[in-house]
């Protein structure tokens, strides 16, 4: 009986770790969401990628060049597009990826 208790206990903490790790990525999927919302022309951005002389300076975007997919129809996929920013020390090109919408335009 003590061999079936402990394949119970070792299950019940199994079941614990799955659930835990589905936990995990389903922040980590909203966390991409939060960092990965479109930025426009005209946002105050900021510089998430480190090593970059620009990394958590904040910039302007100057302009939004769309990647295009296999058919040559631009995408707006959030990791699929480049913004040129002006930040304090000129200008620069970044993935859209690597930039966090801190104030968004008005119209």
């Amino acid at each position: 009986m003590v061999g079936f208790e402990l394949c119970g206990q070792q299950m019940e903490k199994s079941k614990l770790l799955i659930e835990e790790k589905l936990n995990m990525q389903k922040s980590r999927k909203t966390l991409t969401m939060i960092n990965h919302s479109p930025v426009e022309v005209g946002d105050l951005v900021r510089c998430t990628l480190r090593g970059a002389p620009e990394c958590e300076s904040l910039g302007i975007v100057l302009e939004r060049l769309y990647y295009m997919d296999h058919d040559g129809v631009p995408t707006n996929h959030p990791d699929e597009y480049s913004c040129r920013v002006l930040f304090d020390e000129g200008e620069r090109m970044f993935r859209g990826r690597w930039l966090v919408p801190v104030s968004k335009k008005n119209l």
